[in-house]
């Protein structure tokens, strides 16, 4: 007998009674629910008025302690110094005074420049390593791009949690700076807000509590740190119910902060869970006898229920060759038939889909999908894309037809994952050749710049391609790729059994021709794309071309890059001359601020942008005081003044290639009261290989490479007006003293001063100019420069410039630098080379050759800066091969450097340094130094009245531990400035 699906039914008795069971237990727990929403929403209340209080004391002592800090010059001018200075330990003292004075402790009182760079950061009485943590980016920059009076937020810094306010810092009505300022949420605050509650309290950051009542800090905090970015949720702890009620820290703040409350339910709960658990025993009770009456009827109509259910959930998962199992005829019998019916037809339309997403691009499959597929076409703006592979015939030549189909295979997949990266779609694969689309069928409002973006993509991946197979030994690719905007026809076209989605129209024809016309690499744009995109590339214009097709002559410009992408401009290549080792220090804006030449507009920027030339320059007055007669170090007697111009020119040709030339104009290498000369000091390229890389190559005329000081020399970086005795005082000897022997060696030392210090040794040659090939780079912590140059460090200046008459072997420079904290910089250098030239003043002693005069030099150095104070210094290990000197002649060099910065602009500066020379054996037995040995004693102060303009003034004492010229002591000034 055949039961019908009705007589099936009856197996809804023991739902009905379920419903009914279920219904009162559900109003009861409806009721226990809105009992536990409203106790909730009770003590949320009471939180956040409790928690407003709280932040209206935090904001006020905050907005109290900014007006003090915020309306005194005090601040302010501290900040000006520091930024200066580069010294942000000159601002604790006045923060220190400030707190002391407002009573507050624990403050967070934070600093930044005019630009939002973290100056510094001090938490207590210390001031932080790194600023930068002490500092929320977002309201700082709402102060500064919103003019804004304040800003708040909160900001976990150190581990602990600040509400936070940021004011900006204004000097005699010029920004300054920002001025951050934090109030510490304490376990007191959550406390009071606990008792206001009856619950517990914690102040979450990203899933972690920072402050917590006891409570909530012994276990309880893992439940509510997690407790939700809003609203309420409901948690089991130690077999006791709580709701977690969590609000953001701060609406409109960007820092992921929490305040969760855990609210205890037991005295909620208790009376309803009796009436609760009451209820369920009498609802088992029904439930049972009316499961007993279903189970009856349910056994039939249960298993086809179940076979539909798990048929649902594998085509869900998109198995749709599962069968549902079709054993009875009734209603259910007929819908398993349907199911397998409609599965069947999705199996089938999945394979339809499947294979035209491999035919078109998805977004044409989507749109041919969406409607009626049929003829035709619209009108709209299009950016075509072609890429074709350069001399693919001859590349191909001679290759396997699968090699062949390998190769176009990844070039396709690159370039394809390139246009997709941008939101374009591959029309079509012709051969070697691509054909991208932007713009159809899905428009986006930007398909010129995404177009650009992509054969930059196309040209990046193509390098990354050529790599692998180069590494592979196979031949590399090279493409061409052309873009041209405009509008098209865009829609299927074909016949009504065969059709395709495409563009038509002059645009296209026009990229494919761009296309054929670039060269390897190289990307061409219609003058309509660049219209687009000109303010965010860099493109050079190539003029009005005759393209084969076209009427009238076409603009094209080819693509260079992206403007973001483009290397720092001005100042690149004097700041990495100082910054090879030396941290530049920034000064403020201060009032008597004379602007630069490029500041002026004075300089050159091509159409493309591709080609700059920036110029500038620097003019030295020097005033020197010799104290002593007749003197040492300077071959004059009498008090003289050295005038000093630096002419600067500075060009950059794309990202990778800079150009760097000095002219100088003095009365020579050492000062001197002689006539003004000029001369080409420095003149080098340098190239950068890799965009994003801290590798450059140099070659030209530049300064030496060698040790810390000469990165220093002759700008604001070096405190002092003269150099240290390593770097001026060097020891060589000159075609005029090539000794004979060890005796005539050790007997030039003897000789009276003015007749030999101008021509022998020791004398003044200063830090050395040298023709050659540096590279240098860094890699982390580390750096490196590595050199072959034309002289040795202590060669005369007439052999810095190498001679065409002349062959000698280069000297070859290297030195390493490790900074393992930011405070602290280390460093060496080692140079070999010969010192001598074939002939300088007079020829070399018969037999002997430039290969007998030799300098090894080992140099050494470390750099200290913490707060207002810098320490530096300098070792130096020289060894000279003398010809017929056969024993070896050794010295000693080294300075220690000390410069305290006193006031924002003002420093005073101390260093000493001397010269320390071995003893050698005379052919009596008699030993005795080849030199004596030097002492320098420097103290000097100096005032940075702008930002480009200065004075300095320095006393120096040189002491001789010998019969010769026992002092030399020199004062001097000096006025700079930057220009």
């Amino acid at each position: 007998m055949r039961i019908g699906f009705r007589a099936k039914l009856l197996v809804a008795l023991a739902g009905t009674v379920g419903l009914l069971l279920a219904g009162t237990l559900v109003s009861i727990r409806l009721e226990t629910r809105r009992q536990l929403e409203r106790a909730v929403t009770q003590a949320t209340e009471r939180s956040r008025a409790a928690f407003s209080e709280s932040e209206r004391f935090w904001h006020t002592q905050l907005e109290r302690l900014g007006l003090r800090l915020a309306g005194s010059v005090r601040i302010p001018a501290a900040l000006q110094a520091a930024i200066e200075a580069g010294d942000a330990a000159m601002l604790v003292p006045d923060v220190e005074y400030e707190l002391q004075l407002a009573g507050l402790e624990g403050i967070l009182v934070a600093f930044t420049d005019a630009d939002g760079r973290p100056v510094a950061a001090i938490l207590g009485r210390s001031a932080l390593r790194d600023p930068a943590e002490a500092v929320p980016p977002s309201i700082v920059q709402r102060v500064l791009a919103t003019g804004d009076p304040s800003a708040r937020d909160y900001h976990l810094t150190a581990g602990r949690l600040f509400a936070v306010q940021a004011v900006p810092l204004v000097l005699f009505d010029n920004l300054i700076g920002t001025l951050i300022l934090g109030y510490p949420v304490r376990g007191e605050d959550a406390l009071r807000l606990g008792s206001a509650t009856g619950g517990e309290v914690c102040f979450a950051v990203r899933d972690r509590c920072i402050v917590a009542t006891p409570a909530a800090a012994a276990g309880l905090h893992d439940l509510m740190a997690t407790g939700g970015a809003s609203g309420h949720r409901f948690v089991s702890w130690r077999d006791q119910r709580w709701a977690l009620v969590s609000d953001r820290l701060y609406q409109a703040g960007t820092l992921d902060g929490r305040r969760v409350i855990a609210i205890p339910l037991g005295a909620v709960l208790e009376p309803f869970g009796l009436i609760q658990r009451r209820a369920a025993l009498a609802a088992l009770a029904a439930l049972g006898l009316a499961i007993g009456i279903a189970l009856v009827l349910s056994r039939g109509l249960a298993r086809p229920v179940r076979q539909l259910v798990a048929a649902t959930e594998r085509v869900r998962r998109g198995d749709y060759g599962f069968r549902v199992d079709v054993s009875s005829r009734d209603e259910l019998g007929t819908l398993a038939g349907a199911f397998n019916d409609m599965t069947a037809g999705l199996l089938l339309k999945e394979r339809y889909r499947g294979l035209l997403d491999k035919v078109v691009s998805p977004d044409v499959a989507e749109e041919l999908l969406r409607e009626e597929v049929r003829l035709g076409g619209e009108s709209r703006e299009v950016t075509t894309l072609f890429v074709d592979i350069r001399g693919f015939t001859s590349l191909t030549q001679g290759m396997e037809s699968q090699d062949v189909v390998t190769l176009l295979n990844e070039y396709a997949a690159r370039t394809g994952a390139a246009v997709e990266a941008e939101g374009g779609v591959v029309d079509k694969y012709v051969g070697d050749g691509i054909m991208a689309l932007f713009g159809a069928p899905i428009a986006r409002g930007d398909e010129a710049l995404r177009a650009v973006r992509a054969a930059l993509g196309i040209r990046a991946a193509l390098a990354d391609l050529n790599a692998e197979r180069s590494a592979r030994g196979e031949p590399t690719i090279r493409a061409g790729i052309g873009i041209s905007t405009g509008i098209v026809v865009a829609g299927n076209m074909g016949s009504a059994h065969r059709l395709n989605y495409t563009v038509v129209g002059t645009p296209v024809n026009l990229a494919a021709r761009l296309c054929d016309a670039a060269a390897p690499s190289e990307i061409l744009l219609s003058e309509e794309t660049y219209a687009r995109v000109q303010q965010a590339v860099r493109a050079r214009p190539l003029g009005a071309r005759d393209i084969k097709g076209f009427s009238s002559p076409v603009g094209v410009f080819a693509l260079d890059r992206l403007r973001e992408e483009s290397a720092p401009r001005a100042g690149v290549i004097a700041t990495a001359l100082v910054t090879l080792l030396v941290p530049v220090q920034a000064s403020a804006q201060l009032p008597l601020d004379p602007p630069t030449l490029a500041e002026r507009g004075i300089r050159y920027v091509s159409a493309s942008g591709f080609l700059e030339i920036v110029p500038s320059g620097r003019l030295d007055l020097e005033g020197y005081f010799p104290q002593e007669s007749p003197p040492w170090l300077i071959p004059v007697q009498g008090s003289f003044v050295a005038p000093r111009l630096r002419l600067i020119v500075e060009l950059f040709a794309g990202e990778h290639v800079a150009g760097f030339a000095e002219l100088r104009g003095d009365r020579g290498e050492e000062p001197s009261s002689g006539r003004l000369q000029a001369r080409v000091e420095q003149a080098f390229v340098r190239v950068t290989p890799w965009r994003g890389r801290e590798l450059h190559l140099q070659a030209g005329k530049f300064v030496t490479p060698f040790g810390d000081y000469a990165q220093r020399h002759h700008t604001v970086f070096d405190p002092l007006i003269r150099p240290p005795l390593p770097h001026d005082y060097r020891t060589m000897v000159c075609g005029p003293l090539a000794p004979g022997s060890v005796d005539g060696f050790l007997g030039w030392k003897n000789k009276v001063p003015m007749d030999f210090r101008p021509l022998g040794a020791p004398v003044v040659w200063g830090v050395p100019y040298q023709f050659g090939a540096l590279a240098f780079g860094k890699a982390g912590r580390l750096s490196f420069r590595v050199a072959a140059l034309s002289s040795a460090p202590s060669s005369e200046p007439e052999e810095w410039d190498p001679r065409l008459d002349q062959e000698r072997n280069p000297s070859v420079v290297a030195h390493l630098g490790w900074q393992p904290l930011p405070e602290l910089a280390l460093g060496a250098s080692y140079s070999q080379g010969p010192f001598m030239s074939e002939e300088l003043k007079a020829p070399l002693p018969a037999g002997t050759s430039v290969d007998d005069f030799d300098q090894v030099l080992w140099g050494f150095h470390a750099a200290f800066q913490r707060g207002s104070a810098q320490l530096r210094g300098e070792l130096f290990l020289d060894d000279w091969h003398v010809a017929n000197v056969p024993q070896e002649v050794r010295d000693v060099s080294y300075y220690l450097e000390a410069v305290l910065t006193l006031a924002p602009g003002l420093y005073t500066a101390a260093r000493y340094s001397a010269i320390h020379f071995n003893e050698l054996t005379r052919s009596d037995g008699r030993r005795e130094p080849w030199d004596y040995d030097i002492r320098r004693w420097q103290l000097g102060a100096g005032y940075r009245l702008a930002r480009n303009l200065g004075v300095r003034a320095e006393y120096a004492w040189n002491r001789a531990l010998g019969p010769v010229d026992p002092r030399d002591d020199l004062a001097s000034v000096q006025a700079w400035w930057l220009f």
